[in-house]
C-alpha cells in the first residue's frame, strides 16, 4: 500500500512527534506511557525556576548572600538557561518540521514500512524492527525497537487506510490507540 501525503501537519501534530522523540526510551519500557509535550514541560520548569531565582535573589537583597544562598542563585541560573537553550532547540525543530513541504510518500509492504520525502530522504523500517504502532490525537507512529529511536510519523488522516492495512496484513503488530 502507497500513500500520497502532500499536505503539512499541524502545530500540534509536530508537538506530539517531539513528544514521541522525548519520550522515546520510555516508550521502549512501556508502550502506553502518556506522551508529554517537551515543549510545555520545559517552559513551566522555566517558569518555575524564573520565580524561584527571584524570589531567592530579592531574600539575598534583604538578608544577605551566603554560601548556600550563593549556590542556590547560581544553580537556578543555569537551570533557567539550559531550560531557554532546550526550548530554542524544541521550537526550531518544530518549525523547521512546519516549514518542510516536500511531498511524502508512505509504504506498506510485506518488507516493512517506509517514508519517502520527494527521493531526497528515506526511512525505512522492516517489520521485525517494528516494536508497535502508537495512534495519538493528532499522528500515528510507527514506532523502532532499536534505541535509535527511528520514528516514522504520520498524520492521523491516513488511520483508517494504515489500520485496516496492518490488521489484514499484521495482525501480530501491537497498536495502541489513544483512550
Amino acid at each position: 500500500m502507497t500513500i500520497t501525503i502532500k499536505e503539512k501537519g499541524s502545530d500540534a501534530f509536530y508537538r506530539e512527534v517531539l513528544g514521541i522523540y522525548a519520550n522515546y526510551r520510555y516508550l521502549l519500557k512501556n508502550h502506553r506511557r502518556k506522551i508529554k509535550d517537551p515543549i510545555k514541560e520545559y517552559t513551566l520548569l522555566l517558569i518555575i525556576g524564573a520565580v524561584a531565582f527571584a524570589l531567592l535573589l530579592v531574600c539575598t537583597f534583604i538578608f544577605g548572600v551566603g554560601i548556600f544562598e550563593g549556590i542556590a542563585l547560581t544553580g537556578l541560573f543555569l537551570a533557567s538557561v539550559l531550560s531557554v537553550l532546550l526550548l530554542i532547540r524544541l521550537t526550531k525543530s518544530k518549525k523547521a518540521m512546519l516549514e518542510d513541504d516536500r511531498t511524502a510518500t508512505l509504504t506498506l509492504d510485506d518488507k516493512g514500512v517506509s517514508l519517502n520525502k520527494e527521493d531526497t530522504q528515506e526511512l525505512r523500517i522492516g517489520w521485525d524492527g517494528i516494536l508497535f504502532v502508537r495512534v495519538l490525537k493528532e499522528g500515528v507512529f510507527f514506532i523502532a525497537s532499536e534505541q535509535t529511536g527511528a520514528v516514522i510519523s504520520v498524520t492521523r488522516r491516513y488511520e483508517n487506510e494504515i489500520l485496516s492495512w496492518l490488521k489484514h496484513e499484521r495482525p501480530d503488530l501491537e497498536i495502541i490507540t489513544q483512550a
